[in-house]
């Protein structure tokens, strides 16, 4: 059990308290506070036309930012520090984004011999919608400072790195389950356990890259914007997605241990060294 006053109860209340409430505000008022398909309709637009949904995203930053006030100075401090904390050792950085990238083109090559899907193609012409698409995509931006900034820490003063990770891993894919019956959402279209075996698969690997990064939110940012961009959700696809992720996690606990690089002398709202190892 944790030895600090952490708050991570309420955080977790906050989070699904909000997010689920606005889903059910648009499950039983749809009419009242706008169709999520009418805001994701035109792609300029996306979530940032609807308030609401976008507060609904952030619950968990939001949710982090409110219950660390509560807690204190040195709860605020030690949160911001994990999102400011770039000083981290390069091949995170390239771990987190080309890492993520390579194995999902593991997973579409798998798809092609097993499907026969075709590979994606990719041209200097696709860069402008694929950087709007970025933009346009809050999730990592406005999710992780509470998933990996807030929470991660705090379940590692409790549990070793990997329990650490399937706990936050599966509470971070069950939080998404009301995208899967809100149409528009693109969750709508996606397979709820091939989702959930592949956002879990990630965390650990994420868990590992932030450990290993001294507890910096940055590479968790680019994991997450590098799934969005990369992943096959959609089925059959997701399928090869799926047993890719988790087999690569499954190599990486077996190298490098159930610690996942975590390190326990390092108090909750302490910024670790700001080298990664």
């Amino acid at each position: 059990m944790s030895k600090h006053r952490d708050g991570l109860a309420a955080f977790f209340a906050l989070v699904f308290g909000y997010t689920w409430g606005v889903a059910a505000l648009y499950a039983l008022f749809p009419g009242a506070v706008g169709t999520v398909s009418s805001s994701l309709t035109n792609a300029s637009r996306s979530m940032f036309s609807n308030p609401l949904l976008i507060s609904a995203v952030s619950s968990p930053t939001l949710a982090a930012l409110t219950v660390a006030s509560f807690l204190g100075r040195a709860s605020i401090v030690g949160l911001i520090k994990r999102l400011l904390n770039w000083r981290i050792a390069w091949y995170w950085y390239v771990a987190a984004t080309a890492g993520i990238a390579a194995l999902a083109f593991v997973a579409r090559i798998a798809s092609t011999f097993a499907f026969g899907l075709a590979l994606p193609q990719f041209s200097i012409a696709q860069l402008p919608a694929v950087a709007t698409a970025s933009v346009l995509d809050p999730g990592p931006f406005v999710e992780e400072l509470g998933w990996r900034g807030f929470a991660l820490p705090r379940l590692l003063d409790r549990y070793n790195g990997l329990t650490a990770a399937l706990v936050l891993g599966t509470t971070w894919g069950v939080w998404h389950l009301p995208a899967f019956f809100i149409s528009g959402m693109p969750q709508s279209q996606d397979s709820i356990w091939t989702f959930m075996i592949i956002v879990i698969s990630t965390t650990i690997l994420m868990t590992w890259i932030v450990n290993k990064a001294r507890g910096s939110v940055l590479p968790a940012i680019l994991i997450h914007w590098s799934i969005n961009r990369f992943v096959e959700w959609h089925y059959p696809g997701a399928m090869m997605s799926a047993l890719t992720f988790a087999a690569a996690a499954l190599i990486l606990v077996a190298i490098v241990g159930t610690d996942l690089g975590a390190s326990r002398e390092v108090a909750v709202d302490a910024l670790p060294h700001p080298r990664g190892a």
